[in-house]
Formats: C-alpha cells, structure tokens, sequence
C-alpha cells in the first residue's frame, strides 16, 4: 500500500466569440478563465503479475479532494443588437471536497509501452461524475 498526496493546478482559458444568424438575437460572449487548484490525498494500492511476455497490474484508489477555488464559473454575455446591458449565466456549482475513487489495470508489454483501462466515480454532496478510459500509454 502506499500513500498518495498531490497538487494539481489547471488553468482554463475561452476567448471571446459573437454568434451569427440569429439577427438581433445573436450573442457576444466575452473572453473568460478559471483557476483551479486541487489537492488528493489517501491511498493507493496495487499488485502486478508477471506473464510470459508481460506485466499486469491492477491499482485501487480512494482520494479525498479538496478545491481550493470554489468561486463562481459564469459566462457574461450581451445581445449583438446593440443594447448595453450585459447578463451572466451561472455554471456548475462544485463542491470544495469530494471523493475520488478509481480501479485501473493495465498490460505492460514492453519496457516503454503498455495498455490500460480505468474507470474513476468522482463523488460529493452536490454532483456524482463517472468517468472510463482506456488507452495505450508510451513513456519516454
């Protein structure tokens, strides 16, 4: 079993845009960003299994999460007909913690490259998010 801690900062960035074909009721958007920083901490465990021509390791997780920047997403727009006044639709609320869980096993067939599929619940009070991936991975 080992103990995983860590800090992920992100950055999300949208330019501004006008929409067309809708005449007066088109939208000017304008350019916006969010921060966020998130902090996991609990543990992992794993186990591997040699094959003849592999590796094969499954891993359990389960992370408490933390979101440092809970403030507010909107999005501020205006009408392009010429009106002055500007409104702003909220996004998604997310909780500032939440749990994190994830079951991942992946084939390793060379020294360098291997397989993997994961499937994550990403879970609090407010919201439940569930995520599959699945890919082939190349260490350099």
């Amino acid at each position: 079993m080992s103990r995983l801690q860590g800090w992920y900062l992100a950055g999300l960035f949208q330019g501004s845009y006008g929409e067309t074909g809708a005449g007066a009721a088109n939208l000017r958007v304008t350019a916006s960003d969010y921060w966020s920083l998130r902090s996991h901490i609990g543990p992992r465990i794993g186990t591997r299994f040699k094959l003849d021509k592999g590796e094969l390791e499954l891993q359990l997780s389960a992370l408490w999460s933390h979101e440092f920047n809970t403030g507010n997403r909107g999005v501020t727009a205006s009408f392009a007909a010429g009106t002055a006044s500007s409104f702003t639709t909220d996004s998604l609320r997310y909780d500032a913690d939440s749990v994190d869980t994830a079951c991942k096993l992946q084939y390793q067939f060379q020294k360098d490259m291997n397989i993997f599929a994961e499937y994550a619940l990403n879970a609090s009070t407010a919201s439940l998010g569930n995520s599959i991936r699945v890919g082939l991975e190349w260490k350099f």
